[in-house]
């Protein structure tokens, strides 16, 4: 409980770093300008709620310079809805979050100082993003010439929570499937049917970096890096990204909250990542089932309420969870 106090203290720390820049800009003339320090002063922002626990920030999104995000900007406007998802699979920081439109375009990250004040409240469970938008875009089309990059600003809305949370209450009601329509059960689920499953989680996996398959194939269990407040008998989807961009995976959680890896699964790692020098919880998957990529990739994914990238861990929507369960 120490840790956590701790890193709220932190979180908070940045929090009143981002309001003292907007108070600043109340204090300095229209022509006041420090190159890479004080610009764009009032778009940021930091306040919170005591009797509500509810958290604003406004930052600058950084990386907009890269991997065409910039001619992406230039189709944004001020009110558009961003996606703030966990990435840790990140290799710059495993504590990363990154921001997607609602086309699920990368459009940048939240500023690291940020990330690593929230990620481990994230994971643990004592913060729940409420929604995001742009609160200021400013394409490179219309900045100076000199300029590299665009300007972009989200605002998050979060909830700080004085004890973790497994979900919240809108997120549990929405994941509570009934097993009648008119007062009886209107089909028997199968073996592997996921309506009766505790929790239903949707993570994602970069092949590049772990052969997942490999994984599965040869071991009794996977262990997991567990980003999110699951437990025994949970389902948990993996999403694997790059060729394939679809879920192929169903596993059932077999143990979780485990303080050291049991399973090694080095041998399946493609860079030098080692769990054993790693501080974090970890879970074991056992797999249940395997999907066809075409049953379940993002153009089907997006018809059963799976919006924007799958980057960190999410529930699954309980329509998807119908879905699944009428494949064979």
């Amino acid at each position: 409980m120490d840790e956590i106090i701790r890193q709220k203290e932190i979180l908070f720390a940045q929090m009143r770093k981002l309001q003292a820049r907007y108070e600043l800009s109340k204090t300095v003339g229209p022509n006041y300008y420090e190159p890479g320090m004080m610009e764009y002063l009032d778009r940021s922002r930091g306040t919170f709620d005591e009797a509500t626990g509810r958290m604003v920030l406004c930052y600058e999104a950084k990386g907009t310079r890269y991997d065409g995000r910039t001619s992406i900007i230039e189709n944004m406007h001020e009110g558009d809805m961003i996606t703030v998802v966990r990435d840790e699979e990140n290799p710059y920081n495993h504590n990363n979050f990154t921001m997607v439109n609602g086309r699920g375009q990368n459009v940048g990250h939240m500023p690291a100082e940020l990330c690593n004040a929230i990620a481990p409240l994230y994971d643990a469970g004592y913060i729940e993003f409420q929604k995001a938008f742009d609160s200021y875009v400013e394409p490179i089309s219309v900045r100076s010439r000199y300029a590299k990059q665009a300007m972009l600003f989200v605002q998050l809305e979060l909830q700080v929570y004085d004890e973790a949370r497994t979900m919240s209450d809108e997120v549990k009601a929405e994941s509570v499937i009934s097993e009648t329509d008119n007062g009886g059960p209107t089909e028997t689920p199968g073996e592997n049917a996921l309506r009766d499953a505790n929790d239903v989680w949707i993570v994602s996996c970069n092949p590049n970096y772990y052969d997942v398959e490999g994984a599965f194939r040869d071991l009794p269990v996977v262990t997991w890096r567990q980003k999110f407040t699951a437990k025994s008998g949970d389902t948990v989807l993996i999403y694997v990204s790059g060729d394939i961009k679809a879920i192929r995976y169903q596993c059932r959680v077999e143990e979780a909250d485990l303080s050291s890896v049991r399973v090694d699964d080095s041998a399946y790692y493609k860079n030098d990542f080692d769990k054993n020098n790693v501080a974090a919880r970890w879970m074991e998957l056992k797999l249940i089932r395997i999907f066809v990529p075409q049953d379940t990739k993002m153009s089907v994914l997006a018809q059963y309420g799976v919006r924007g990238a799958i980057m960190g861990p999410r529930h699954a929507p309980p329509e998807l969870v119908k879905y699944l369960d009428t494949l064979s």
